[in-house]
């Protein structure tokens, strides 16, 4: 229903256009290896691509083989302004401790899903240049519909634990119900995925705006982008829902 890492990712870059404007930056995507960031990195480039953006360079390593410091001067060497990273929280913290000890900040934008809290440790010189992605933000969420959902789920004893996982769940029963109503008492197979193809702009009043097609299976098809403040050590606010094609 919500965006994935790919989709997080093109929100970045969507969001990266808009941050660099007529600029031609040179961009780096910087990514771990294997079958499924192959794939994310290859949207990425496209993505790029189409941004205008000819100076490009893909760099890829090892689950296991991570070297910073090479990355690091390699990419300061090429002058990059920006990196898209795909990899662990404990890499983008070698990254970024790396290249703050050469005096060398780029811009960085990392899928939301791909972080930890340790994205909050890095160096005050940093300060407006790390951004993130996620598929849900504070604002999606309507006071009544909250309270609404805090009722359901004490009427049936639903712990309190991995709260996002149990809203996302609460909302898919939400369309389901709601599909269901539109589809009236005839209801089929064919015709309940009808009805739920023509799903447009549905508010769930906890989540972004949520529309289906043929050809979109993706509710919320976007994302909230965020940025690490490291004097604060939190991450606020970087721009309204960016909305993906």
């Amino acid at each position: 229903m919500f965006s994935g890492v790919k989709e997080l990712s093109l929100a970045l870059v969507e969001f990266a256009s808009e941050k660099f404007g007529a600029e031609d930056p040179h961009i780096a995507i910087l990514s771990a290896g294997g079958e499924v960031f192959s794939e994310i990195t290859h949207a990425i480039d496209e993505q790029c691509k189409k941004n205008g953006w000819d100076s490009r360079i893909i760099l890829t390593y090892p689950h296991d083989q991570f070297e910073a410091e090479r990355l690091v001067r390699e990419m300061n060497e090429k002058e990059i302004d920006a990196i898209f990273f795909l990899g662990s929280g404990d890499e983008q913290k070698a990254l970024l401790s790396k290249a703050g000890r050469l005096q060398w900040r780029p811009f960085v934008f990392i899928p939301g899903p791909l972080i930890d809290k340790e994205i909050l440790t890095v160096s005050a010189g940093f300060r407006d240049k790390i951004f993130l992605s996620f598929p849900r933000g504070p604002s999606d969420m309507i006071r009544a519909s909250v309270k609404e959902y805090h009722s359901f789920a004490e009427k049936h004893k639903i712990p309190a634990q991995h709260l996002p996982v149990q809203i996302e769940a609460y909302c898919s029963a939400k369309i389901l119900a709601e599909g269901l109503k539109r589809a009236g008492k005839d209801v089929s197979r064919e015709r309940l995925v009808a009805v739920l193809e023509g799903l447009y702009e549905f508010e769930t009043g906890l989540t972004p705006q949520i529309t289906f097609g043929p050809n979109r299976r993706i509710g919320a098809l976007g994302a909230y982008i965020a940025l690490v403040d490291p004097e604060e050590k939190k991450v606020i606010s970087a721009s309204d829902w960016v909305k993906l094609q």
